[in-house]
C-alpha cells in the first residue's frame, strides 16, 4: 500500500510538470489564478484528478488492495469448500475405517483397541461450521464487489466535481471552457487520452450535485 501511494504521488508530480510545460495550460491557469484561485491547491486537485483517472485502474491506491483482498476471500471460500468436500469423501469411505483393514492383518498386528470411525470425527456440526466459514468469506467478497462496483465508480469524477466546485466557489464563475482544456492537457500528461468539453463538465456538475 505504501509503495502504491509513493508511485501515485510520483505520478501526480509528473502530471503537474506536464501541465506547467504546456503553454496553453499556462494561459488558462493564469486566467483562473487571476480570478482568485490558489495556484498550488488547484494544481494539486487537477493533477490528482488526471493521475487517479479510473478508480478501477490497477494503479489506483484504493481499488488495488480492495480487489486483492476480494480475490483472497474468494480463494479462501473455495479452499475451505474443497477441504470439506475431501474430508467428507474420506470420512464416508469404508477404506478410511481401520476395522476392515484389521481383518486382513495377521493376528499379532491387529489393533488392540478400536479406533473411531472417520464419520465420528467428521461430524455434521463440524462440517457445517466450516461451510458457514466459507459462506462468510463469500459474503465478505461480495460486499467488497458491491462497493467496488457501485460506490467507487463515483470517484472517477469526484476530483473533477471538486475542481468545478473549487473554481465556482473561489471565482464565482464556472470557467468550464478553461477547465475542460486544463483537464484534457492534464490527462494527456498522465498518459491518458481523454478529451473534455464544457458541456461534459456541465453534465458532471449537474449529475453529482449532491456530492
Amino acid at each position: 500500500m505504501a509503495r502504491s501511494y509513493t508511485q501515485f504521488r510520483k505520478r501526480v508530480e509528473l502530471v503537474k510538470r506536464g501541465i506547467l510545460k504546456d503553454s496553453g495550460s499556462q494561459r488558462d491557469l493564469t486566467r483562473l489564478i487571476r480570478a482568485g484561485l490558489d495556484r498550488e491547491s488547484f494544481l494539486e486537485i487537477l493533477a490528482v484528478a488526471a493521475a487517479e483517472d479510473r478508480i478501477s485502474d490497477s494503479t489506483s491506491v484504493l481499488a488495488s488492495p480492495m480487489c486483492r483482498r476480494q480475490r483472497q476471500l474468494k480463494s479462501l471460500a473455495l479452499q475451505i469448500r474443497t477441504v470439506v468436500a475431501h474430508a467428507e469423501r474420506l470420512a464416508n469411505s469404508e477404506e478410511s475405517n481401520l476395522d476392515p483393514w484389521a481383518l486382513l492383518m495377521p493376528g499379532s498386528l491387529r489393533p488392540s483397541k478400536r479406533y473411531k470411525n472417520p464419520v465420528e470425527w467428521c461430524r455434521p456440526h463440524l462440517v457445517n461450521a466450516q461451510r458457514r466459514c466459507a459462506d462468510r468469506a463469500d459474503f465478505q467478497a461480495r460486499a467488497f464487489g458491491f462497493y467496488l462496483r457501485r460506490l467507487l465508480p463515483r470517484d472517477r469524477w469526484l476530483h473533477v466535481k471538486l475542481l468545478l466546485d473549487c473554481v465556482r466557489k473561489e471565482t464565482g464563475k464556472p470557467f468550464r471552457e478553461e477547465l475542460a482544456r486544463l483537464l484534457t492537457d492534464a490527462y494527456k500528461a498522465a498518459g491518458a487520452l481523454r478529451i473534455f468539453s464544457a458541456e461534459q463538465l456541465r453534465k458532471i456538475e449537474k449529475r453529482y450535485a449532491a456530492l
